[in-house]
């Protein structure tokens, strides 16, 4: 019989869980010291490098638009127009705005190298938050030392990064404080470790990128459960429950922000980076052996052989840890029987999982694939190896821990004697296998630290013609329009679409508007096409019916003659005809058309007749539209934003402007104000009470 019960145990307050002691300084002076020189490479604050990989700039880029609101003090930015037709920015998975340890170096240092300051504090974050498990899971300090640098060196974070992928890195960063604020939450009493632990979590999700969010959710889900089921006897702990709820709570509430208005766009998204739910693609799927291979093995080449199958790329593959935390896995038993065995069965259940995540193409997750159809967003499930390291790493700290234990147990001494047997030195037996195992752990660390270091680059930002050319462009037409660039252009200087605020038509994250229902006309009446084209000298432009309008030695711009208007009219019986293109010259202009601010377009024109006003911009649901200082119904031609006009001079205000997002931001400030309360409340609280 299962009876629900509150944990009597004697717990630890929550101002007693850390005491910062002298070993404490050591240590952390330790993780800095390692971390520095580990991630040396990368702070060269030559601001003509940048950090290397084809999706850096492409992602960091988004960040932008919140760095120029700071500055200049405009509208929060909540709608992105630079990539393709626009897209909303607060909804998409991908922005690490709200992360403060990334934004505030680039507010302080600039994009460039606030960004390579970012990266290099990830690694100690990520670091500290393995030392903080240690600490929560009683590890002596060596196991705390060692599994904090193995997983900060570990081969994930590394490999990311050497694509560009840094908000991947950053989640894999807060990856441990997220273990780490559960664990706290069931091992100790009081509201302070709930309120950190929430304002954890919250990082974690700002750390852009849903993969490692939801591979974490499913083990904190795990973790709690372990904790939550009381065996001899058999029943629940309420306490552990009531904790976890109100963590959970206080996380949703202050992530609302952001996680509100996802959530409310998710029908209205169209991931063009997944796959169908019937398709057997599952990129990076491997047998749980080569998966494990991914972690013990640093060729480069041997990864990309034949032997790993259906590895895509080196970032989702790429996991080396070495052999050391496995080696140490055959010491678990002895370790589970000093009273963790509810930790090592809660990290194992964890890495257990995630093994199987890998393997979803040989076990029941094909099957849970295909009934959650969300989950076949998450296209490389082998990016679950890279949540499995921090458990294999955690389980072979106890391992290290049992070893370290035991050796404090051995007695007796080695001496060396005289020719006439008299001692002329001693030695403890246990100080000369202590050094054995420091070094031992000591050459699993250098090892990971060399095989994985040689991963970070930087990329010399070497300023072209097409820098000149962007500037150019810019500096002749001040008007709102689309740009095609080669791929060079689009990766190479896709902050400076951000900066001078083009908008890339080839520029994409992986997701764009799936459209409406509010549909008008033809689905295809309109097809929007760039306004011009930057572009090498030579290149051959196809089929375009394109103008050269500036030449310089290596770089072109042209013109296409024919692209619609930023915002035009087209009639109302035109629409219903049965032609279903739309070509460019049968739309009139608006008399005048400006972006205000990322959410807002200003229009003013002039109809003869009943008439739609199409701008040039995506649908998308938190779009209103004002019509003379009056709402009037928003309406999509082609998934583009229209309202039907009447015949005279209109001024029309389209704004995005989510309600999802003013609930967000309200619940978020809200939930911070009652955190602050209840650490305060208890703070002020005599002891004991």
């Amino acid at each position: 019989m299962i009876v629900a019960t509150s944990n009597t145990q004697a717990q630890p307050t929550s101002r007693a869980a850390f005491k910062v002691s002298r070993l404490t300084w050591f240590e952390i002076a330790v993780l800095v010291f390692a971390v520095s020189f580990y991630a040396a490479p990368l702070l060269n604050f030559d601001p003509s490098l940048i950090l290397y990989g084809g999706e850096y700039q492409a992602h960091v880029g988004s960040v932008v638009p919140f760095l120029q609101w700071i500055k200049e003090g405009a509208e929060f930015p909540l709608w992105n127009p630079i990539l393709e037709n626009g897209r909303s920015l607060i909804a998409d998975p991908l922005i690490f705005a709200f992360n403060p340890f990334a934004t505030i170096p680039m507010i302080v240092w600039g994009v460039i190298n606030g960004t390579k300051i970012a990266v290099a504090l990830n690694f100690f974050i990520a670091a500290l938050g393995v030392w903080m498990i240690g600490k929560l899971l009683n590890f002596e300090m060596p196991t705390r030392l060692w599994t904090s640098l193995l997983y900060a060196f570990s081969g994930a974070l590394s490999a990311h990064l050497n694509v560009g992928q840094i908000q991947l890195a950053f989640a894999l960063g807060w990856l441990p404080w997220s273990i780490a604020a559960v664990l706290w939450v069931v091992k100790s009493r009081g509201y302070t470790p709930i309120v950190f632990a929430s304002f954890a979590q919250a990082i974690f999700f700002f750390a852009g990128n849903l993969y490692y969010q939801v591979y974490g959710v499913v083990c904190l889900v795990v973790i709690i459960i372990v904790f939550l089921i009381e065996v001899k006897p058999l029943r629940l702990n309420l306490d552990v429950l009531r904790r976890t709820f109100l963590l959970g709570l206080l996380s949703l509430g202050l992530t609302a922000i952001q996680l509100f208005t996802f959530l409310s766009a998710r029908p209205e998204i169209h991931n063009f980076g997944g796959y169908a739910p019937n398709e057997e693609q599952f990129l990076g799927s491997q047998t749980p052996v080569n998966a494990l291979l991914n972690y013990v093995i640093a060729d480069r080449d041997f990864i990309n052989s034949s032997m790993l199958d259906r590895v895509p790329f080196l970032q989702e593959s790429y996991r080396y840890i070495g052999v050391t935390p496995f080696l140490l896995l055959l010491l678990l038993l002895p370790a589970a029987e000093r009273g963790r065995r509810r930790e090592i069965i809660a990290l194992a259940l964890c890495f257990a999982l995630m093994l199987a995540w890998v393997a979803v193409r040989y076990n029941f997750f094909k099957d849970i694939y295909h009934a959650i159809p969300f989950l076949a967003q998450f296209r490389f499930p082998g990016r679950a190896l890279s949540v499995g390291a921090l458990f294999v790493i955690l389980l072979g700290g106890f391992g290290l821990d049992q070893l370290w234990r035991w050796l404090q147990t051995i007695q007796g001494q080695l001496a060396i004697h005289d020719g006439h047997g008299a001692a002329v030195f001693t030695l403890n037996s246990h100080i000369i296998f202590f050094t054995l195992i420091l070094v031992g752990v000591g050459f699993a660390v250098a090892d990971e630290y060399s095989s994985n270091q040689q991963w970070f680059a930087l990329d010399r930002f070497i300023p072209s013609e097409v820098d000149t050319a962007l500037a150019w462009l810019r500096d002749t037409d001040r008007g709102e329009y689309a740009l095609h660039t080669t791929s060079a252009v689009t990766t190479q200087r896709a902050l400076a679409a951000y900066e001078k605020r083009l908008r890339y038509v080839d520029l994409r994250h992986g997701w764009a508007p799936a459209g409406t229902s509010r549909l008008l006309g033809h689905p295809n009446a309109i097809t929007l096409q760039p306004k011009y084209w930057v572009i090498w000298k030579g290149e051959d432009v196809g089929a375009a019916k394109l103008d050269l309008i500036k030449e310089f030695e290596k770089a072109q711009i042209w013109q296409a003659p024919d692209a619609y208007p930023f915002a035009f009219l087209i009639p109302v019986e035109r629409l219903s005809a049965a032609a279903s293109v739309i070509a460019p010259h049968e739309v009139t202009p608006a008399t005048q058309s400006r972006r205000e601010s990322p959410n807002r377009i200003i229009v003013q024109t002039q109809a003869d007749n009943s008439t739609v006003l199409v701008i040039s911009e995506s649908w998308f649901s938190g779009w209103k539209v004002m019509v003379d200082g009056r709402e009037a119904d928003l309406v999509s031609i082609s998934n583009l934003l229209a309202v039907q006009l009447s015949a005279g001079t209109h001024l029309v205000a389209f704004q995005y402007d989510p309600l999802s997002f003013t609930i967000g931001w309200m619940v978020s400030a809200l939930t911070l104000a009652l955190s602050v309360g209840l650490v305060i409340f208890e703070w002020r609280r005599p002891p004991g009470n």
